[in-house]
């Protein structure tokens, strides 16, 4: 599932970043939403709740998102940013590496620490970018794209960036340090690298620790979270959804399920058939079910995590009656991740109840990915592997990939 080791990762993401090229963040058609603030595109609130998400913002964009918080009475913030790939600000905009070879898609990064995507932020600041633009006196040559979801539709443009001084370059951590120093409201700024190349796949089950850790010991009734990735649309909606669930269960705040429990059981509505396998094999699955349902419908503004997967459908089967076996495979397999993921955050909502409401075997405190472990023999039954593994257990007769929106 992932590299051998951090360090060997480490080292090859070094390499490709001394080869990169840059790209900048903020993308033609980005805005899917109507705009709220400057420089902070598709920002948005979940519902009455302080949990809100974007795309990388820009320094202009920072400032306007605080200067909102601050009146609306939120005493702190807790910004977590989701991306894997380094990020460094260039006169207040941000921008990202690019394999030469494959500049529309993010460098998968799979397996590194918070701390070595930091590292690696320095390194693309300090070693690749200053002594670039130094030798190309004072300019950065980067590329923007168009958004397409399907990454071979995306439209490359190539610009130059000139007149850039030294204190023109900061690393995105550098950023916010920077921006604290007189923020209207108080920034405690946190990475949590989700890798989720390819098609937006589940995140690994540290980092759903790694979310309940910080949540549970940074966040009060005053306390506002807000999420970003690249566009804010995949990992932040992600983040969003997570991080009010875990909010919701260890504040012990009722989710109304009402409206999500009055809809048909039909797989267009998430009944999938590894979702009424996971409700027959443990029959309190269906209210987590509920629970996870409503909180998605809270933040469906750019992605509803669980309609999209029916939405792949129809666009699986336009492309195949157009005889693009390609790109059909690409939305059945966008959606097969999406399912999968389904069934994980119905497997976290079940794990929260019993960590929050007193039900851990033995009283014994378990991490998720502990839990998840202990409950193999259910995973496998459901979807085919092993708890945090992309492998099928039995690659003859694999369950997820033969799905086909039963």
């Amino acid at each position: 599932m992932a590299f051998s080791s951090e360090g060997q990762q480490f080292t090859k993401v070094i390499g490709q970043l001394n080869t990169c090229v840059m790209k900048v963040d903020h993308f033609k058609g980005i805005g899917i939403l109507p705009p709220k603030f400057e420089g902070a595109p598709n920002w948005r609130q979940m519902g009455d709740l302080l949990v809100f998400g974007s795309a990388q913002p820009t320094l202009e964009g920072i400032q306007n998102v605080l200067a909102h918080y601050k009146g609306n009475s939120v005493s702190k913030l807790l910004w977590i940013n989701m991306r894997t790939e380094p990020v460094v600000y260039v006169q207040n905009k941000s921008f990202a590496p690019r394999l030469k070879e494959n500049p529309k898609e993010n460098l998968e990064i799979e397996g590194l620490s918070a701390d070595k995507t930091f590292e690696l932020e320095n390194y693309l600041a300090d070693e690749v970018l200053r002594p670039s633009i130094t030798a190309n006196k004072d300019t950065m040559h980067y590329f923007r794209d168009t958004y397409s979801l399907v990454p071979a539709d995306r439209i490359d443009t190539e610009h130059d960036l000139s007149g850039i001084k030294d204190g023109d370059i900061l690393t995105v951590s550098g950023m916010y340090e920077s921006v604290n120093k007189t923020a209207p409201v108080p920034i405690d700024f946190v990475r949590v690298p989700i890798n989720d190349v390819p098609n937006e796949r589940v995140p690994e089950l540290q980092e759903f620790d790694y979310l309940i850790e910080i949540v549970c010991s940074k966040v009060d009734k005053s306390t506002a979270i807000h999420c970003n990735c690249q566009m804010g649309r995949g990992r932040t909606t992600t983040g969003m959804f997570i991080c009010a669930l875990i909010m919701s269960k260890s504040q012990n705040k009722q989710i109304r399920t009402d409206v999500v429990k009055s809809k048909d059981k039909t797989p267009e509505n998430g009944y999938y058939s590894y979702v009424t396998a996971l409700i027959s094999a443990v029959p309190e699955a269906e209210n987590a079910k509920h629970e996870i349902d409503a909180l998605m419908d809270m933040c469906d503004h750019l992605i509803n995590m669980r309609q999209f997967i029916w939405k792949c459908k129809g666009d699986y089967a336009k492309e195949m009656e157009k005889g693009n076996q390609s790109r059909a495979d690409f939305w059945k397999n966008l959606a097969i991740n999406y399912v999968e993921r389904y069934v994980y955050f119905i497997f976290f909502c079940l794990y929260l109840s019993s960590k929050f409401q007193g039900k851990e075997t033995g009283g014994i405190k378990s991490s998720f990915k502990s839990w998840c472990e202990n409950q193999e023999d259910l995973f496998v039954k459901i979807i085919g592997r092993k708890p945090g593994q992309r492998q099928d257990v039995d690659v003859k007769n694999p369950l997820l990939p033969k799905f086909n929106w039963e």
